[in-house]
């Protein structure tokens, strides 16, 4: 239990981030640190963080420092015991400012996995209002939004149209419905970046599959399919920046804030960027036989995942890479034609806020596989050719 709770001699804020373990929960903690925005940080997750694969930067700053103390708890956040002592502190003074990123974000969960996630966002809304916290800054997705090429506002039609987005929207529902709450909505679209498993990474994954051969990585769909993303460092700053800026309510009235860089990116552009990062030809496989596979979609996606999955196995053992959270399994339902067209302005006009990385490049993304290979977990060669991305950690 931490005695350092509330506002610092330095008037610096506490927070309290949920599902801290998780990619966006390591990164905001090392950008809190880093810049020493905060008084004192305590982070919750159902893992431990030596069993969350960090890599060596999020590891130090789940370590804090003399200027930006961390604690860490493992709580059962689907309990009301485990809510409820999450926010407490020994000298019952308030936690200034919440971030709840506690949610399954994997796809092809079971049902009762995803409706848990409902319930853990309703009970840690009680226990902040409870606590007396004063911001609770709830992080849910863009893809809540209904498909369609046209960029969603924060006022655009609401359709989910997978498990985790219904899920998503769920847990806005009971947040929502909590009395007294000083609520803000965030809503990113597709992130990437340092410690990314299911954003853009299993399809550099795939990718590997395509390293040294002739083959081309063909994409279900054409080029024009919207799959907008935002980099990391972009949503923890606006995350930070909702809880500094924004004005809170309760139920209807809380404010929700997009996050999504100001550059569409399609899947022609993806394309673009893993052929410079991986050395490898792309190509898309268009709308006739999509449509045929998108009749026998279970089959065509068990088929391109074992395409994928022999070679990816044996670049981990020819890496002696025995471990790795990444995969090359994408699952059918992020495989239709569905856009994630997201207009992510609205915090500039009103909050002020600038993205730092306007478009998705190939930059961004040789840093994060770079980083990956580093930590050991994503090999630095393939079918024998070095991907001139470093090397992974000596046995």
């Amino acid at each position: 239990m931490a005695a350092a709770a509330g506002a610092s001699s330095a008037e610096k804020p506490s927070v309290l981030v949920l599902g801290g373990m998780g990619m966006i929960g390591r990164n905001l903690v090392k950008y809190l640190v880093d810049n020493k925005l905060a008084g004192f940080v305590r982070v919750v997750d159902k893992r431990v963080a030596r069993f969350a694969d960090m890599s060596a930067d999020h590891q130090a700053a789940m370590d804090g420092t003399d200027e930006v103390p961390v604690e860490t708890m493992q709580l059962d956040l689907a309990t009301e015991d485990g809510a409820e002592a999450a926010f407490l502190t020994e000298d019952d003074t308030p936690m200034d400012i919440v971030f709840n990123l506690a949610a399954e974000t994997a796809s092809g969960r079971d049902a009762a996995r995803y409706a848990q996630g409902a319930e853990v966002a309703r009970l840690a809304a009680k226990a902040a209002v409870a606590s007396g916290a004063k911001r609770f800054v709830h992080v849910s997705t863009a893809a809540v939004y209904k498909a369609n090429k046209t960029p969603a506002n924060e006022s655009g039609p609401i359709a989910p149209w997978t498990k985790v987005a219904e899920a998503a929207l769920a847990a806005e529902e009971a947040v929502r419905a909590v009395a007294d709450l000083p609520l803000v909505i965030a809503r990113p679209s597709t992130v990437y970046g340092p410690g990314d498993e299911r954003g853009l990474m299993p399809r550099c994954v795939c990718a590997l599959a395509y390293v040294g051969g002739t083959e081309p990585m063909k994409f279900l769909w054409d080029g024009s399919l919207r799959l907008d993303t935002v980099h990391a460092f972009d949503v923890c700053r606006g995350l930070w920046h909702m809880a500094a800026r924004a004005t809170p309510a309760a139920g209807e009235g809380a404010p929700v804030y997009n996050l999504s860089s100001p550059e569409a990116t399609d899947q022609a552009a993806i394309a673009a960027v893993l052929k410079e990062v991986f050395s490898i030809e792309t190509g898309f496989h268009g709308s006739v036989v999509s449509n045929i596979a998108r009749v026998r979609m279970d089959d065509a996606v068990a088929d391109a995942n074992d395409s994928h999955m022999a070679p990816w196995l044996a670049a981990l053992k020819a890496a002696g890479i025995r471990h790795s959270p990444l995969s090359p399994f994408i699952h059918k339902e992020l495989l239709f034609a569905n856009h994630l067209a997201v207009d992510g302005s609205r915090i500039e006009k009103e909050l002020g806020f600038k993205y730092r990385v306007p478009a998705l490049g190939a930059p961004a993304v040789k840093d994060m596989v770079a980083r990956a290979v580093a930590q050991g977990i994503f090999p630095a060669a393939a079918q024998g050719h070095d991907l001139g991305l470093g090397a992974n950690p000596a046995k």
